[in-house]
């Protein structure tokens, strides 16, 4: 056919048209694939799957002890030996793999969407402008009178800020997009139905062991969204030179399935005279299993349990998209798709689209059947490059050239295997170790004469009461009578001496590269760490081992980053087609779980994608204990504090934390100025006060002194008035008396002279009061 290439074994083309990618074209696509694979000299994934099994094994702490019993001079043969030495594997390798991978799960990440087409760009802008010109109202409000705001419906809310400095903060830290808040937990809730702590658990084993982890995510037949872990040791992959492999063309796994499985996911794709002919070429490759059941019976036949190898594989292409455009008998213009096949005619205009597309089968290996081939369905296509496409497999290796993936468990083989060989050693010399004993003079035990009777004690006898009693009785003179130096019995050592002290120190020594490969140290974990070593040797330690770990770390970020956007993109396809993104999540800032559904607006969006670190449980403690001392120095309040401690963010909260003290700080100050100057009116207001109590005081007194002079006054006139009165009256009287006594004189006069007497005179008041005053 024209699409293929000279050769059976060569990849078609891919530049035939849409319509002849069909069948025959994948099916070579695929048997190219494999055979280019199985040519290449690939030392990591399917080809080396032997490595993968050696490399666990000894990760287990269960790798094969047939290699060390040459290196012994034990033959495999007879097992024969003149060894006394238990076989055992010694478990060091998988202590320090746990404890690396311990560390290295306790690293978290914060998944951060951002909505970053121009429609979430109108809506920040929208609120923020509207926060603004609340804002502006509110204060405007405030300063004519305090209960104005909440009269027209601007009184501030708790999540409105209190002043444009907060409004800047809340614009540059704060603020989320609801969109955005909305996919973050549809993605938390995608990973949590998908188990992802024990799949993340999984690929990290994979990194630190095999030095590569792929994960592949996808839409299954319910329309949900799922993630699961991908054997390396079942891929095959193209000639690839990146660490995250985007140079790949195609990517396969190779799949032991029984006949079972295959009808149970192929159905009626393939024919039951398929299924035979698959059965009787696997039959003696990949093994046949029993069937319990006769072979005709109406529930199974006799090769449904039989293995066979199958190839599911994904590959790109490069498809052609052509729109024709013309002129209808109405003069209308048309602009329409049209098959490549289509005969294109002078007068019209046609323009062709070159997209990216994936193509998919699952073939069984070797033979000329596959099924659930051809183009991919809901291809991953993002709002900003929609004629670019990505696999569903994701992986990334660290150390990574010439297809070889370099894990630590591989490079700590060679050293697991000195520490067994030198543990065999020391088990032996330890075995092979004479006990204590003691060396004796027995010229100096005879002739002893302390037995029963006065006999001589034997040399037995002495040695007998000097190991029961500890009294050695001896002669310190030879035969001649000479004294000797020399001692009777002397204690000699056993035989565990420099070889053991060597082998041992073998093992140590070895450890010690353990640790140097692996960054681990006997702070980071915990063995032996030194009571009596500083703060900051301790955090060198720490990030010592941080450092040694940081490629691995490194890939699982940039595999988790991978992931989250693909699950972005199939979140968005799932609610396009009216599918559920439903289930419990946890609560925000809280241990209890809520119901969430992602709403239909989630695919009007385009995200962006960026993980950050979650803070590690010091740099927390130590921003939580200087959190609790403000609050306790009220210099925040109580909803800054949930605030903050609700922020996975470190550096977040801190720059929360930071400008909520310095406008406690602020306003601590205004009111000190505030309260300054309220005591300098209070005292002002006081002296004043004090000033007019002084002077009321004084024109209380000097009115005082004025009504007591115009009293004394009043008085004096008083009585100057009535002493003129009591004088004029006085003299009134003293002249009425004296006419009173003239007038008598006169009448005595006259009478002595016989005149007639006159009338007695009118009584007047004024006679009547000097009658009384006389009186």
């Amino acid at each position: 056919m024209s699409y293929k290439n000279h050769g059976p074994n060569n990849f078609p083309s891919h530049l035939v048209s849409n319509e002849e990618k069909g069948r025959e074209w994948i099916l070579q696509y695929c048997k190219a694939a494999w055979h280019e694979y199985n040519g290449i000299n690939a030392q990591s994934f399917y080809q080396a799957r032997w490595k993968h099994h050696r490399t666990k094994e000894y990760a287990m702490g269960n790798q094969p002890i047939n290699k060390y019993k040459p290196v012994l001079g034990v033959t495999s043969d007879d097992n024969e030996s003149w060894l006394n030495i238990d076989w055992s594997v010694l478990p060091i390798i998988p202590k320090f793999r746990r404890i690396a991978l311990n560390k290295l799960s306790k690293s978290e990440y914060n998944i951060m969407a951002t909505p970053i087409d121009s429609m979430a760009r109108n809506d920040k802008d929208n609120y923020f402008k509207t926060l603004k010109e609340r804002l502006y109202l509110r204060n405007g409000l405030l300063k004519e009178d305090p209960s104005l705001p909440d009269m027209f419906g601007l009184g501030k809310r708790p999540e409105e800020p209190s002043d444009l400095e907060e409004l800047e903060m809340q614009a540059r830290y704060t603020y989320k997009h609801n969109a955005a808040i909305e996919m973050e937990q549809a993605i938390d809730l995608v990973l949590y139905q998908n188990d992802w702590d024990e799949t993340r658990r999984r690929l990290l084993e994979d990194l630190f062991d095999d030095g590569v982890a792929i994960v592949k995510e996808y839409i299954d037949s319910n329309n949900a969204v799922r993630i699961r872990r991908v054997n390396p040791s079942q891929v095959i992959i193209n000639t690839c030179a990146k660490n995250d492999f985007s140079d790949k063309q195609h990517l396969g796994e190779v799949l032991e399935l029984t006949i079972s499985d295959i009808k149970a996911m192929a159905g009626n794709q393939l024919s039951e005279e398929a299924y035979k002919e698959i059965a009787s070429k696997s039959r003696g490759v990949t093994g046949q299993g029993t069937s319990a059941m006769p072979i005709n019976t109406p529930y199974s036949r006799a090769y449904d349990d039989t293995k066979i190898q199958v190839m599911d594989i994904e590959f790109y292409s490069t498809n052609t998209m052509k729109h024709e455009q013309r002129t209808d008998r109405r003069g209308n213009m048309v602009y329409k798709k049209v098959s490549d096949n289509y005969r294109e005619r002078q007068r019209n205009k046609y323009q062709k689209t070159e997209y990216k597309v994936v193509y998919c089968a699952k073939w069984v290996i070797g033979t000329n059947h596959m099924f659930d081939f051809g183009l991919a369905t809901d291809m991953k296509r993002e709002a900003g490059r929609l004629m670019e496409t990505e696999m569903s497999y994701h992986l990334y290796a660290p150390d990574f050239h010439n297809m070889r993936c370099l894990g630590i468990m591989e490079q700590l083989i060679p050293i697991a295997d000195n520490i067994q060989i030198a543990y065999y050693r020391l088990q032996q010399a330890i075995a092979e170790a004479r006990p204590k004993g003691i060396m004796i003079e027995m010229g100096a035990l005879e002739d002893i004469p302390l037995g029963a009777n006065g006999n001589q004690l034997t040399p037995m006898e002495v040695i007998d009461l000097f190991n029961k009693k500890g009294v050695l009785v001896y002669r310190k003179v030879d035969i001649q009578g000479r004294p000797t130096n020399y001692r009777p019995i002397e204690e000699l050592q056993n035989g565990i001496g420099a070889d053991v002290q060597s082998y041992f120190g073998i093992i140590q020594q070895n450890i010690q590269m353990i640790r140097d490969i692996t960054g681990l140290n006997e702070f980071t974990d915990g063995s032996t760490p030194d009571a009596r070593a500083l703060t900051t040797t301790a955090k060198l330690a720490a990030e010592s081992t941080n450092n040694s770990l940081g490629n691995i770390h490194e890939a699982e970020r940039n595999l988790l980053e991978k992931l989250c956007r693909s699950i972005v993109l199939r979140v968005q396809d799932v609610v396009q087609k009216g599918g559920n993104i439903e289930g419990y999540i946890n609560a925000l800032g809280s241990g209890s779980m809520e119901f969430f559904k992602a709403s239909g607006d989630l695919s009007n969006y385009e995200f962006g994608m960026r993980l950050e670190d979650k803070p590690d449980d010091e740099s927390r403690a130590r921003l939580l204990a200087f959190m609790q001392a403000n609050l306790q120095q009220g210099m925040i309040e109580m909803e800054d504090a949930i605030l903050i401690e609700s922020t996975d963010n470190l550096k977040v909260a801190q720059q929360v934390l930071a400008y909520k003290i310095r406008r406690r700080k602020e306003e601590l100050e205004r009111k000190a100025i505030r309260q300054q100057e309220m005591n300098a009116q209070v005292q002002q207001q006081s002296a004043m006060a004090a000033e007019q109590a002084k002077q009321q005081t004084a024109r209380v007194e000097m009115e005082a002194k004025i009504q007591l002079e115009q009293a004394k006054g009043q008085i004096d006139s008083q009585l100057a008035q009535q002493k003129f009165e009591f004088e004029k009256q006085l003299k009134e009287m003293e002249l009425s008396s004296k006419y009173s006594a003239q007038g008598v004189t006169m009448g005595v006069d006259l009478a002595k002279e016989g005149l007639p007497e006159e009338q007695p005179q009118q009584t007047t008041p004024e006679n009547s009061n000097s009658a009384n005053m006389v009186q």
